[in-house]
This record gives structure tokens, sequence and C-alpha cells, in this order.
């Protein structure tokens, strides 16, 4: 509040002090001192681990301003340059987990419709933003000849750093931080991509180089993709073979572990999962063993896989996503009750503000990746707007639900869906053409010729029985 006063008073020296630290490269030593509030992650089975709390820093507010003028000078760099390989779809404007989760559910069906079966390998960077070290990251921006101002403003950022931790409501005292990205600062999803960037471009440049000289084999092996979301990384190959998609899989994450280990990260074995996409019958699915720091670790394969907050099933029909959100967003929605009555509490308007930030929000997260017009889906998700909307217009059960809709100027849940799928192509133009969503539309749609390598296996021929459910 006194820094609105401030500005609405004389904005000047705010903004003669926010420029021309940026300009000049240095963040002041007062701003460099945080609070990291342990909370709690959620549904982990022991608290008495430290691992299940995640540290975010409080910091200064006018050091914040600060940081999101430098995150968003450094975003669009990286958007404008291609300083990080588009496949990392984390922290850069212009992408997301949708766009993450559309190209890998496209390569599923494109595979499928090539009679071939695709294997997911999901990892997690152990520790991503406590384990980034300084010196390497601002080695890594002067070889993408990031402008000097910037390199010095995030050495200075930083350096020198000190931090409390705040736990059940007690402050510790303030110790000095040597290593990290704090999480939950405007510029870390930035600078944490730019650091993991070596792993992607050796990771293409190595499997390039793999499939020039070596002919492709008599099971269709298609290169591993390897598709990330800050530390959530995904590593898929498709083949006519789950035999040979595990062998493939196991050589590329030897390369991604090595290329990690000199970045000074680990992967957390514990959160590895694996999952063969296929609607074959009676199927064998292996398990993987993996090289772990204390020996062989054993991942085995599950029937679903949980991604960026979508649950994928073996067969892509979705049908236990749906049924997660539902049973999220009817916990939810009985929390409604305690905003609100006939009586006293919420104003109706006020109330289907609520649905549609915490209900609605989550029924229809990632919807362009799963939706496809079942009526199995759709009347599960209308079974719990139903009931908010009986709730938000305090109407009897037998009342029609088409008249509580109109009232309530609530739409139907799938034309609701409808509405975010369109959103979602008509975004498609916006995007960059080095985008992996462009390289996987057809040249008619795009209307241009695209210069980067297309992704193996194009939609060109399709299964009799597939859902075609492409980009």
């Amino acid at each position: 509040m006194i820094l609105r006063w401030a500005w609405s008073a004389n904005p000047v020296p705010v903004y003669l002090l926010i420029s021309r630290c940026a300009n000049v490269g240095y963040h002041p030593q007062i701003w460099r001192k945080t609070v990291a509030v342990a909370l709690r992650k959620p549904k982990k089975p022991d608290y008495s681990n430290p691992r299940a709390y995640r540290l975010i820093q409080l910091e200064e507010c006018l050091g914040k301003v600060l940081e999101s003028v430098i995150a968003r000078r450094l975003s669009h760099m990286i958007h404008e340059h291609n300083l990080v390989p588009a496949t990392q779809f984390g922290g850069r404007p212009g992408s997301s987990t949708v766009d993450a989760a559309l190209m890998f559910t496209h390569d599923i069906e494109a595979a499928r419709n090539h009679d071939l079966v695709t294997t997911s390998l999901t990892l997690d960077i152990k520790g991503f933003f406590d384990y980034v070290n300084h010196d390497k990251l601002s080695s890594i921006m002067r070889k993408k000849r990031i402008p000097l101002p910037m390199v010095k403003w995030v050495v200075s950022f930083l350096s020198n750093r000190e931090a409390a931790i705040c736990l059940d409501g007690r402050i510790s005292d303030s110790r000095p931080v040597e290593n990290g990205i704090p999480q939950g600062s405007p510029i870390s999803p930035a600078l944490s991509i730019l650091y993991a960037s070596p792993v992607y471009e050796e990771f293409q440049s190595r499997l390039a180089t793999r499939y020039v000289h070596q002919a492709p084999p008599a099971t269709k092996l298609t290169p591993t993709a390897l598709v990330g979301y800050i530390d959530d990384v995904n590593l898929y190959t498709s083949s006519t073979s789950l035999q040979q998609n595990m062998i493939a899989l196991l050589a590329d994450f030897i390369v991604v572990l090595r290329i990690l280990h000199v970045l000074g990260l680990s992967v957390d074995f514990v959160k590895c999962e694996l999952t063969h996409f296929t609607r074959k019958h009676n199927i064998t699915f292996p398990d993987i063993t993996l090289p772990g720091p204390d020996g062989d670790v054993i991942v085995t394969h599950h029937g679903t896989m949980k991604w960026l907050g979508i649950t994928f099933d073996s067969k892509l029909l979705f049908n236990e996503h749906v049924k997660t959100v539902t049973n999220k967003a009817e916990n939810i929605a009985k929390g409604l009750t305690m905003l609100g009555n006939t009586v006293h509490g919420l104003h109706q308007h006020l109330l289907r503000t609520v649905y549609g930030a915490c209900v609605r929000s989550v029924m229809t997260y990632a919807s362009p990746v799963w939706w496809d017009g079942k009526k199995k889906h759709a009347n599960k998700l209308t079974r719990v707007q139903n009931t908010c909307l009986r709730h938000i217009c305090a109407a009897f059960r037998t009342t029609p639900i088409h008249a509580l809709e109109i009232d309530s100027a609530i739409p139907p849940i799938p034309l609701v869906l409808e509405r975010l799928s369109n959103n979602a192509t008509s975004r498609f133009h916006k995007l960059a053409r080095t985008s992996p969503i462009h390289l996987r539309i057809s040249q008619e749609w795009r209307g241009y010729d695209c210069a980067y390598p297309a992704p193996p296996l194009p939609p060109d021929k399709f299964h009799p029985r597939s859902r075609k459910r492409h980009v």
C-alpha cells in the first residue's frame, strides 16, 4: 500500500530506481533478503521427511518489480532468438502444459495410426531450483550471448543472498544461500530453463548424429522425443516392439543422466513412471531397469501415468482423468455450501464467480487434450455442475437445469469444452514457427512451408479404428 501511495504521488523516483538497476545490472543488497515459507506438498505419506515440503521465498515487493522487468526481457530474448529448444515448454511465452500434452498425445495417436506402440518414461529433476549452480548459470548465459548488463544483474541477484526459514509460524535466523534459485521469484522460470537448456541441446545433437549414421531398424523405431516443462521431463519413443522401445529409452536415459550430472543435477527415481500406450490385447508389458546411484532401480509399468496434471491411461481414453477431476471438483463443490445459503452468506454472483474459478477450472483443465465429444465424460462433469447450479440459484432439485443455466448465465459443460478447444485452435496462429505444435500441423492449415524437420510419423495414414485425435 505504501508503494502504491508513493507511485501515485510521484512515480519518477521509483521508475528511475528500477530502470537504472536494470540497465546497470545491479540488484540492491536489501532486496536479496527473503523469508522461505515451508509449505506441505499435497498427498505425501510422511511429512517428517524434509523433501515433503516446498520452500516458497517471500521477497520485497519493490524487488519483485525489478525481477519482473528482467524476467520479461529475458523471456522475450528466449522466445525471439530460440535460446532454449522449443521442446522445453515451461518458462517461456506462447507455450503451456496444454501444448506439451498436445504434442505428446499427437505423437502417440500418429504412431498408433502406423500400427506402432509407444513407451513413455517420465522423470522429475530432483531439487531443480535448489541445485542450480550460479557460476554455471552465468557461463551458460554468456555462451548464449545474452547482454552483459543482464548477466551482471543475474550474478548480483544470486550472490550474497540470505534467507530465513518459516515453519509453523516460527521464523529462524537469516543464513547465507550459496546455491539455487529462489522458488517463487518471477525470474526463476526463465533462469531455470536456461540452466537446463544444455540437456535438450546436447540430447538433440547426439540423437541426430545417431540416426544419421545408423540405418533405421526393421522395427521402425522413431527417434526418442525429450519433452519438458521446467523440471518435469518425458522421454518417449515408438516402434513395433515394446522391447525395442525399452532398449532405446534405456540408452537415451543414460545420456540424459550424464548431462544432468555435469550440471550438478540428478533424477528423482522415486517419481519415475513407465507407461506403454497400446490397445493391443494379450500383450506383456515389460518393466525397465534404470542405473541408480545406489544400484539398479526397477520401474514397473502402470496402466495410468500422471504428467503435468493430466492422467494418461495406456489406451489414451482419458476415462481415469475425467474420474479424477470429477472427484476433485465434487469435493470443492461441497465446500461451496459453507459459503452461503438462502438466509446468509455470499451473493449469487459471488458464488458464480467462485464456481468458475474453483470448480469449473478444475473440471476443464487441459480439455483440448482429452475432450473429444464423449457423452460419458460430459455426463460426469455435468452432474457436478448441476449440483453447483442448484446451490448458486438456491433452487429445488426438481427445478429444470436449463432454467438454472439461463438464470445464472452458466453455459452447459459441453459448450464450455467446445469453446476451449476452439480457443486452443485459434491460439495456434500466434505460435512461433519453431513451435513443435506447428511442426505437427498440416501445411494446408498453417499456409507456409516449414523450414524445420518434421517429427516422425506424420498423420498421413489412419488406422480404420483410430479416433484421429490430432493437433
